[in-house]
């Protein structure tokens, strides 16, 4: 008796101690909602939270979730039948075997009220379901598992079916937008959303055992995004559209649908400001317009106002991520402001001091410029590539830290690559300049063109003049029928140069989207970063990267 009375006195200290011990295996077990599918269920044994693990009738789940369940009495064993899934456990083992494979599962199964209960997350993943639990409401979640995307970019998150409207991922989708996301808030559309609680009402979030998330309703009203729903693909964009861009009275105005976060940077030989548009196609006008904007310089007070600025263009530059380009072309040196307005953002110009503009010159002897020498178009009767030494003659590209414009580079590059060449029998060679000669755009896409050459490859420098630190090596095409063979090359010229991997990217440079080939333009590297333009320089690299490039259109042609 003394003993038993001692055993109810130690029990009522522990629980006086630990209230909470005794009441956890209750709540535990009760009020906690299961929802499959969108649709809330009340199975006769409701789900149960065991050391951690919450347990799931499995007959309504897997039913719920397309597979049929079968009991085995003898065995004690729960087979599972779906698509591409079979799947045995026994009662009170924590093994089970699915597709003919042993697994190992955190919990085992067990029988209570004569149902049988197994791992829901176990379940979940091997029946291919997204399952999630939103503690605040003690809910269980599972549905099956979505294709996600924004702005054509895969999202890594789980959407999740509550009571028939699809909440996805906030964080991802924030970011794929072009969202800026910090530990508290993040900023779209040039607006700040907080995640306290009267931000959490605002977009209704749900928080989640993965993070945040956020109805389908929410993206298309708060984050002014549009949702498609095909089968278990969603598609979410935001994207801006470029409407017009304008010169008024020396100000370049951009204007455009939905509020984006540009990137601008200066870029020489020739100097250039150029604004890159995240999240951006150009209008249905524009994507048929030449993209290049007609000078006004009404308003304007002087020559040098006017004579400032050389040429207004854009074009969409990237397809992944979309990105539309505005290029403003300066006859010299000038500072800029770039300013929000109501549509979009203005350009303000300031000449530098050193900018001089003579209208009325003196005259001087006009120095005869270099021929441009006709390209012979040979007999088609191999293989036919034609090559492009970027720049030339007047139009020097990019200067190098050093000095060195990237006329030369490419030139040389070029005609190393040429003499490569020639040791397949296979390939007939064009050059569109042999030498240093000025040849527009146009006419070297005309050249290949009517050569009907089989690929093109147009060789450039690359340089960002404020940012030296940058490097690497990048391959742009643009057609899709170009892709295969921009990946073949970039894979042996990152080999050759050794420079940092930029990977292979779409882009409308005129000379890739014009041409009717397959066609690449290659960006070495940079010119303005001081150790890859030093390397870039040495003949031994030039004639490495000549023989890996011709050893890639080799290897391309032989998968033809």
């Amino acid at each position: 008796m003394s003993k038993y009375r001692l055993g109810i006195s130690l029990l009522l200290f522990w629980m006086a101690l630990f209230p909470m011990a005794f009441k956890q295996v209750d709540a535990a077990t009760s009020n906690i909602q299961l929802v499959i599918e969108g649709k809330t269920y009340q199975p006769d044994t409701p789900p149960k939270i065991v050391n951690g693990r919450t347990l799931v009738p499995i007959a309504v789940v897997a039913e719920a979730l397309g597979a049929k369940v079968t009991w085995d009495g003898k065995q004690r064993k729960v087979e599972i039948s779906g698509k591409s899934v079979e799947l045995s456990m026994w009662i009170g083992q924590a093994k089970a075997i699915l597709n003919g494979q042993e697994i190992s599962m955190d919990a085992p199964p067990r029988i209570v009220q004569d149902r049988t209960l197994v791992p829901l997350r176990f379940i979940g993943q091997a029946l291919g379901a997204n399952v999630g639990w939103d503690d605040a409401t003690r809910t269980v979640v599972v549905n099956h598992v979505y294709i996600l995307t924004a702005n054509g970019n895969t999202v890594n998150g789980k959407v999740f079916n509550f009571k028939n409207e699809l909440h996805l991922p906030l964080k991802e989708v924030v970011t794929n937008l072009g969202g800026n996301w910090q530990a508290e808030r993040f900023t779209l559309n040039q607006q700040t959303f907080t995640l306290d609680r009267n931000g959490q009402q605002r977009l209704k979030l749900k928080k989640m055992d993965t993070g945040w998330v956020i109805p389908k309703s929410a993206v298309e009203s708060e984050l002014q995004a549009s949702v498609t729903l095909q089968g278990n693909r969603i598609d979410v964009e935001r994207l801006s559209r470029l409407q017009s861009v304008r010169e008024q009275q020396g100000k370049i105005f951009i204007d455009f649908t939905t509020p984006v976060q540009p990137n601008h940077f200066r870029m020489s030989g020739p100097e250039r400001i150029v604004i890159d548009l995240p999240n951006t196609v150009l209008s249905e006008e524009l994507r048929t317009s030449s993209g290049n904007v007609r000078r006004d310089t009404t308003g304007l007070n002087n020559e040098i106002e006017r004579a400032l600025i050389k040429d207004i263009r854009f074009s969409q530059f990237s397809k992944n991520p979309q990105t539309v380009r505005v290029v403003v072309e300066l006859a010299g040196k000038a500072e800029y402001q770039l300013n929000r307005t109501a549509t979009g953002y203005e350009i303000s110009l300031k000449p530098d001091p050193t900018f001089v503009h003579n209208p009325t010159p003196a005259p001087t002897p006009i120095p005869t410029p270099n021929p441009v020498v006709p390209v012979p178009v040979p007999n088609k009767d191999g293989f036919l590539i034609v090559l492009d030494a970027g720049h030339g003659g007047s139009q020097p590209g990019a200067t190098g830290v050093s000095g060195n414009p990237e006329k030369d580079l490419t030139l040389s590059v070029t005609n190393y690559l040429a003499e490569e060449l020639k040791a397949y029998s296979e390939f007939q060679v064009i050059l569109t300049r042999p030498g240093d000669t000025t040849v527009q755009l146009a006419e070297r896409v005309q050249i290949a063109n009517n050569a009907q050459a089989d690929v093109f490859v147009s060789i450039h420098g690359n340089s960002i003049k404020d940012k030296p630190q940058v490097q690497g090596t990048e391959t742009y095409y643009y057609t899709a029928q170009s892709k295969a063979f921009a990946n073949v090359l970039h894979k042996h010229l990152v080999k050759a140069t050794e420079f940092r991997d930029r990977g292979v990217k779409v882009a409308g440079f005129v000379v890739i989207k014009q041409t009717k080939m397959p066609s690449v333009l290659l960006e070495l590297g940079f010119m303005s970063n001081a150790a890859e333009n030093a390397q870039m320089q040495d003949p031994i690299f030039q004639q490495r990267v000549a023989k890996a490039l011709a050893e890639a259109i080799y290897e391309y042609y032989s998968s033809l």
